[in-house]
């Protein structure tokens, strides 16, 4: 699993590098320049209105442009609560019937509590086993993302380079780190236990 992440955290790294280039090149993009061709020109597009926000300079021209800025705070906002409630709050894993048979809390420093009926099976016990193990994982993914988002951000706040960067950044890293995310999971032959951090 660490050297697939190792392949995530290449992509994501040539992402910005890519946007970063992309910066160097040009001082000014046209935002009504038609749709986007790739999420390099979505990334883009979200970088120069973080730009004009931190410039005070926003241009009430295109309001559906100014609103993908705004769309990628509600859901970097939305990905940041959850993230958060995962790694802060306490794991509750039921199972069996009305998930009274099988009881497992996982707190957020690690100490673990399991409670097993006396005549629970084997089956049933291996299935809560993995149902646990998917919650687990679902929690460490959110955390591994939710790293990325602010190790991103850090590098999106140079190019932003406007007196409110480094939180103007935080949603453009957030969509860059999704789409990287996106892309790595299609690319993989088989997909990660326990679902998708975008939750």
């Amino acid at each position: 699993m660490t050297a697939d992440y190792a392949r995530f955290d290449a992509m994501l790294s040539d992402q910005l590098d890519a946007l970063a280039q992309r910066a160097t090149a040009a001082t000014t993009y046209a935002l009504d320049g038609g749709p986007a061709s790739d999420s390099l020109d979505d990334l883009w597009q979200l970088v120069e209105l973080a730009r004009m926000e931190g410039d005070a300079t926003i241009s009430f021209g295109a309001p559906e442009r100014e609103g993908l800025l705004a769309s990628a705070r509600r859901e970097c906002a939305q990905f940041l609560r959850n993230a958060l409630d995962a790694v802060t709050s306490a794991a509750t894993v039921r199972s069996g019937v009305s998930g009274t048979r099988i009881h497992t809390r996982v707190g957020w420093t690690g100490d673990t509590t399991t409670l097993v009926v006396a005549d629970a099976s084997d089956a049933e016990v291996a299935t809560h086993v993995a149902a646990v193990e998917a919650s687990l994982t679902r929690s460490t993914e959110r955390l591994r993302m939710l790293t990325a988002i602010v190790s991103a951000a850090a590098r999106i706040a140079a190019i932003i380079a406007a007196p409110t960067a480094a939180v103007t950044a935080l949603p453009v890293a957030y969509r860059c780190v999704r789409d990287v995310w996106k892309k790595w999971r299609a690319s993989q032959s088989e997909a990660i236990a326990g679902g998708t951090p975008w939750q």
